[in-house]
């Protein structure tokens, strides 16, 4: 590397024959491995079959070497990759940058004009983008310092100037050993200043200065339907503040952007909490563009790990419902998984999921199981709210949720829609024709959504562990009891479960025969006999014999609460066999 600026380190090296003057200044993917065109892992030419053994290691070493240079090549053209669509509105943008003029850059950044200082921000910028000039650029022995005082000076003055210098340190942000050197010119603590200052105060006062209908979600929602020539169209002073929530949402994009790199290290994170970026990120949750959401949303959820910034995120009113807007249809599968992670992450709160029930979560986490990328995650979230008690009769008022759930547990336990087995229990072998008709994977099945994302072959429930729990759950609750009441879908769900021997299958029922619903008892003690050889089978373990014994015990004691007499129990279960195999079960 260059040991000063004035060795000019441009002329040969740093523009190849490639990037001359009148050429496109995005000449990252022309040098070295672009996006999509590096090697794979691990695939080394040179890396024979039969070799000894300190050969094999050198070879070993070698490619963990030639694997390390290659994810180091990612990350600079992934630092590349997040500037595409950053289009900057200052004149530069429709001329290239050249590495042998950095002088003359760095120069125009004390010019008494604010326009021309941001111009020349914005030709570092662009110089910046192009990860070949990295080293150079970062040999400069003021180019850091310099950019550190004109963002910390003028960046209030020009949203222009303050986005291009941000988007130089977020390019060296992306690079975990220049961290050290990002904080000591407190870049960190400029551009958080600068984020809060615009987004906590110089947006509302704007707001209220321009009247109602001026917020960003407002103005956003106006451009877009005047857009799409379905709203009437807009005025100078609607385009103006349109134009500003644009510029306000890219200088908020890279600076927070930055800022989450930076906090990979626990200290800064501390920092940052101390500065409150929390109530900042819960701020961003109003702006309208979905990668300012999303990045602010996967800042929270990293942050909410700890618990004094879960503290700080649930004092804020009405976060919880804000969140939870987030899921609404439209919204973006990307950004309604992110919002679900954070809210699974905050639901172990058991305040926090007391209001994820009040706002309406069951409902809009239910209507994301159908969703193949955010299922898994709906699922996990609504056992969480399914220990609320409030919570548990929503699930038999949303539409389509109780049947989705036992069509799916019946699947995972191998049973077809009609009740037909399609694959053997846990200690059968299924074939995989049986199995993709019966979950609704292939040609032979038709059931989408719960099923299909989260059932998968083998005929154990323990292969859906989301499934399974929730529906446990959900099955102390009179309601969903007394829907499996309805039809054959108690005696489908119990020849199933005593085929199978399956103890989380008969969790369900032993629930459900607590659930004080007599008629579930009843339904259930016809098949006493079977339970009774289930019990006295060899092949039952403690925990099946445990889950079966405590189906018999609830059962019981629903039925003989609502009948006095015992001569219905004595019909429909062999007592004295009972009470014999109970008194072998205390011999030691």
């Amino acid at each position: 590397p260059a040991s000063s600026a004035s060795a000019r380190p441009g002329s040969a090296s740093a523009r190849p024959a490639s990037a001359h003057r009148g050429s496109s200044s995005s000449s990252t993917q022309q040098q070295g491995h672009g996006p999509g065109r590096y090697p794979a892992p691990g695939s080394s030419s040179n890396s024979p079959t039969r070799i000894g053994r300190q050969q094999r290691s050198a070879v070993g070493l070698q490619e963990e070497a030639a694997l390390g240079q290659q994810l180091q090549q990612r990350t600079l053209v992934q630092a590349s990759e997040i500037f595409e669509g950053l289009v900057s509105s200052s004149s530069s943008s429709s001329s290239p940058a050249f590495l042998d003029e950095l002088d003359t850059y760095i120069e125009g950044l004390y010019d008494e004009d604010l326009a021309k200082r941001a111009a020349a921000a914005g030709m570092i910028c662009q110089l910046f983008r192009n990860t070949a000039h990295l080293e150079p650029l970062l040999s400069h022995a003021t180019l850091l310092a310099t950019l550190s005082r004109v963002l910390r000076e003028d960046g209030l003055k020009s949203l222009e100037l303050a986005t291009s210098v941000a988007g130089c340190f977020l390019a060296c942000s992306c690079l975990a050993q220049l961290h050290k050197l990002l904080l000591e010119n407190q870049v960190g603590t400029v551009l958080m200043d600068l984020a809060s200052l615009e987004l906590l105060q110089r947006a509302p006062a704007r707001e209220a200065k321009e009247g109602p209908g001026s917020s960003a979600g407002a103005i956003s929602a106006r451009a877009a339907a005047a857009a799409a020539r379905s709203g009437p169209a807009m005025n100078d002073r609607e385009r103006r503040l349109a134009s500003l929530v644009v510029r306000q949402d890219k200088f908020l994009y890279i600076a927070v952007a930055t800022l989450l790199h930076l906090a990979e290290e626990h200290s800064v994170q501390r920092k940052m909490r101390k500065r409150d970026i929390v109530a900042l990120l819960a701020a961003m949750l109003n702006r309208p563009h979905v990668e300012v959401l999303l990045l602010a949303v996967g800042f929270l959820r990293r942050l909410c790990v700890f618990g004094e910034n879960k503290e700080r995120l649930a004092g804020i009113p009405g976060m919880v419902g804000q969140l939870v807007s987030l899921l609404a249809p439209g919204c973006g599968e990307a950004l309604q998984t992110a919002c679900l992670r954070l809210l699974h992450n905050l639901s172990f709160d058991r305040a926090l999921r007391q209001q994820m029930v009040v706002a309406g979560l069951v409902p809009q986490a239910v209507q994301l199981l159908d969703s193949r990328q955010a299922a898994p995650v709906a699922a996990g979230l609504l056992y969480q709210l399914s220990t609320e008690d409030a919570a548990k009769p929503l699930f038999a008022f949303c539409s389509g949720a109780l049947p989705r759930l036992y069509e799916s547990i019946m699947r995972a336990m191998g049973a077809g829609p009609s009740g037909q087995p399609g694959l053997s229990g846990p200690s059968g072998q299924p074939g995989a024709a049986a199995a993709s008709g019966a979950l609704g994977l292939g040609d032979g099945g038709s059931f989408e959504g719960f099923a299909g994302v989260l059932a998968a072959p083998g005929g154990d429930l323990r292969s859906v562990p989301e499934l399974i729990a929730l529906a446990v759950n959900l099955a102390h609750s009179r309601r969903t009891a007394e829907w499996l009441c309805e039809g054959e879908r108690l005696e489908r769900l119990l020849k199933r479960s005593l085929a199978s021997a399956d103890e989380l299958a008969w969790k369900l029922l032993r629930n459900l025969a607590g659930s004080g619903a007599a008629q579930v008892a009843a339904r259930l003690l016809v098949h006493g006999r079977g339970m009774m050889a289930l019990l006295q089978a060899p092949t039952t373990g403690a925990e099946l014999f445990v889950e079966v014994l405590g189906t018999l015990a609830a059962a019981c004691d629903a039925l003989s609460s609502t009948d006095s007499s015992s001569s219905s129990l004595g019909r429909l279960l062999p007592v004295e066999e009972l009470l014999r195999l109970l008194q072998a079960c205390f011999v030691p």
